[in-house]
């Protein structure tokens, strides 16, 4: 028999994993909205639950030694429910704001680099 205090933290842990979870599923959704090739999109939504799968499994593995019930997985989808309906939002804004972000230092040194070397390349050419 467990301990009361580790079936608390067992259902803890769970209920985390399922935000996690969420989490993971905002910065895929952000990452990959502009992929409309259907062959490519089954891909990435393969490749991404595979890797969230294995994820969550290693954080239940350190968290609860991997003590799978049906209590588990209810709240490891409690996790996911309390996760979309009250701060997807806000963390889906966070994440597209820094992609947004990324993108736009990424472009800016791209286009600099171009610069310089464009200007390297042409006076050569003289």
């Amino acid at each position: 028999m467990i301990n009361l205090d580790i079936q608390i933290l067992i259902l803890f842990y769970s209920f985390i994993s399922g935000v996690i979870f969420g989490i993971g599923f905002d910065i895929y959704r952000v990452l990959f909205r502009d992929v409309y090739y259907k062959v490519f999109r089954i891909i990435i939504d393969h490749i991404y639950w595979m890797v969230v799968g294995v994820l969550v499994f290693i954080f239940l593995l350190n968290t609860q030694y991997a003590i799978l019930s049906f209590y588990t997985y209810f709240y490891i989808l409690l996790g996911i429910i309390f996760y979309t309906k009250c701060i997807s939002i806000f963390i889906y804004r966070i994440i597209n704001n820094l992609v947004g972000f990324l993108l736009e230092i990424i472009r800016y040194i791209f286009k600099n680099l171009i610069y310089i070397i464009s200007r390297v390349v042409n006076k050569k050419n003289y």
